[in-house]
């Protein structure tokens, strides 16, 4: 590991017959080796939620040949530490052991796949803690989600987690069940980076013979198709039973594209230019010269669904109208004449520190090449995306916001106190971009 960050070698891929990937990244002299599985687990509703909330948590606490204290202790023997993660559609196994105990750390990893025991303590364990972590959804995941299922419709992004109660129904079988059906090797990817010396063919073939006998028909849990309707109104405010008397809430949602697109690098330093860093122009307009706000953010969101760019803002009450009428005004400058020349060269440097010290640790570095390799991009993506970036010229991100960052192509939300919040926001209209007013909502 350099001031550089991790920078893989060329990886090596196999296919299997049951739709597995796997990768290999040679990681010469690494004292440590990373596996990551990445298994599709989007909440389609194929199958029951309230268990597939809580297998995750119960994944790899025990196998038929071990309890939760002989994986800990297997572990710790070989210098393995084991965690899983869950995202809006995917679960991520992740391993970190010692090189050499490599093989050992795979058998683990075979044997949490292919001979699982969901033990009824374990069960009652998780639920414990899933009831003592509960706590009413706040206003900001209220007004993201309304704002999701305004823009996209219903689906998986905008499910419900269903409530402590309903999780206390979940059986052993159910899990032992939904394992069966739903941690399965088609279309996941299988990631290890690691010291493999001159062969790596010989850590393909370990990965194969452990994983025999892993199998199953396609999970389903992969998410539909975004759908990227224009909506009915292109802003709503939202409200609340409970809002926070403490500040108020304004998002926006523009469409993107996906990281694998040619026009990605241009948008993206379009966005940073908006609202992404320090230096940027809400950052600039909202809080520095205006005081409205007490932070500002912009993210593009992309996952195998589709993508799409969210800006965030939170201000004292009272402000949400004044917050979306800059946000608007910003929007529609930056569409129309780009960002100037400093903008252009403050955003790119930006960028491209990211992409230098975006992986900085091996642990950061595996867990990424295995998401872009999910998304039909190399482990080695965000490198050459650097050079991506300091090819990207003003025109280019003047192109960009003019195609996905106009406000009629926005949708707002705005949640504030119900004593300042107007249901009827008069968004600033130019000739060339009318604003329909909002819709009233309740979350």
């Amino acid at each position: 590991m350099n001031d550089t960050g991790h920078r893989p070698a060329a990886a090596t891929h196999d296919h299997s017959a049951q739709g597995l990937h796997t990768v290999v990244v040679p990681d010469p002299g690494a004292p440590v080796a990373e596996i990551r599985l990445l298994i599709p687990y989007a909440r389609t509703g194929r199958f029951p939620l309230p268990v597939q909330e809580l297998l995750p948590a119960c994944l790899a606490t025990g196998t038929i040949r071990r309890n939760r204290q002989g994986i800990v202790e297997h572990a710790a023997d070989i210098g393995a530490e084991l965690s899983t993660v869950v995202t809006a559609e995917s679960l991520l196994l992740s391993v970190s052991v010692l090189a050499e105990c490599l093989p050992e750390a795979v058998e683990l990893l075979a044997e949490v796949l292919l001979s699982p025991a969901y033990r009824m303590g374990e069960l009652d364990l998780v639920r414990s803690r899933a009831q003592a972590r509960a706590t009413a959804d706040g206003p900001r995941t209220r007004l993201h989600r309304a704002l999701l299922h305004h823009r996209f419709g219903p689906g998986p992004l905008t499910a419900t987690p269903p409530s402590t109660g309903i999780l206390q129904a979940v059986t052993t079988d159910d899990l032992h069940a939904l394992h069966r059906d739903a941690i399965v090797p088609h279309g996941s990817v299988l990631l290890v980076m690691a010291d493999t010396g001159p062969d790596t063919d010989r850590l393909h073939t370990l990965l194969a013979d452990r994983l025999t006998g892993w199998s199953g028909a396609p999970s389903g849990l992969v998410l539909p198709p975004l759908d990227h309707r224009t909506p009915p109104a292109h802003s709503l405010n939202l409200t609340d039973a409970t809002p926070d008397p403490t500040r108020a809430l304004v998002m926006a949602l523009s469409p993107a594209v996906p990281s694998c697109s040619p026009s990605h690098p241009a948008l993206h330093l379009a966005q940073l230019v908006l609202g992404g860093y320090g230096s940027s122009r809400l950052m600039e307009r909202l809080r520095t010269r205006r005081g409205l706000v007490y932070g500002v953010s912009t993210t593009v969101r992309d996952t195998r669904a589709g993508a799409w760019l969210e800006t965030e803002c939170a201000g004292a009450p009272g402000t949400a109208d004044r917050i979306t009428r800059v946000i608007v005004d910003t929007l529609h400058e930056l569409s129309e004449a780009g960002p100037t020349a400093a903008e252009t060269d403050r955003a790119r440097q930006y960028a491209l520190g990211f992409a230098r010290f975006g992986l900085a640790t091996r642990a950061e570095a595996a867990s990424a090449y295995a998401g872009f390799v999910a998304q039909g991009l190399a482990p080695d993506w965000l490198t050459t995306y650097a050079a991506r970036l300091a090819d990207i010229r003003r025109a280019d991100i003047t192109e960009a916001a003019a195609r996905h960052l106009t406000p009629t192509k926005t949708t707002f939300a705005t949640l504030d106190t119900p004593r300042t919040t107007t249901h009827h926001l008069d968004l600033p209209s130019h000739p060339e971009h009318p604003h329909p007013h909002p819709q009233p909502d309740h979350i």
